[in-house]
């Protein structure tokens, strides 16, 4: 046999066996759905799912009814049409919580509910005990999760809190001062 050849072969049962020492003994995948380049989704035998590096280990456990990346969107509203980017973040779903993540795998916040939506400045509409807040990708507060009522036009989001009305402009990533609307009129 050609040398090559087998230092090929033991090359690649070397990386088989490297890859299912790392995955927590959890070599088998019911369903794998890349990522990017580095990272994917495998669903684990007890049909949870996690994320996965190239390098053959889990960034994210696979403990999750449900794991999906978190994507920019683009909407043009002269065609209607609709862009998604997927971000560097992550939401998991399990026992009725959303949890987002960085792709190291870091926590970022745990909610009843994330909109799938990464805004301008890294800003998500997060729900929880059926209140929505704004909040950034590092876990910094926009809007206390004290707001009802989300509404959105085109890109502009409306949310209730103490009476009044707030805006938000997802395209600039700020919200949008009473003073700044009566410039506008």
């Amino acid at each position: 046999m050609n040398s090559r050849l087998i230092i090929s072969l033991f090359c690649a049962l070397t990386s088989i066996q490297l890859f299912s020492q790392k995955i927590n003994n959890n070599t088998h995948f019911q369903k794998v759905i890349s990522f990017n380049q580095d990272f994917f989704f495998g669903q684990s035998e007890s049909g949870k799912w996690g994320l996965c590096h190239k390098e053959a280990y889990f960034v994210i456990n696979a403990v999750f009814d449900t794991i999906y990346p978190l994507c920019q969107v683009s909407f043009n509203p002269e065609t209607y049409d609709l862009t998604y980017q997927k971000t560097d973040f992550i939401i998991g779903e399990k026992d009725n919580k959303h949890l987002l993540f960085s792709l190291e795998g870091n926590q970022i916040i745990s909610v009843d509910g994330i909109m799938p939506r990464l805004m301008k400045n890294n800003i998500v509409l997060v729900k929880n005990k059926n209140y929505w807040g704004l909040i950034k990708t590092n876990g910094e507060t926009i809007l206390p999760v004290e707001a009802s009522d989300p509404e959105w036009y085109d890109d502009m989001l409306s949310l209730k809190m103490n009476n009044k009305t707030i805006l938000f402009d997802a395209q600039s990533g700020k919200i949008i001062k009473e003073s700044d609307l009566l410039e506008i009129q």
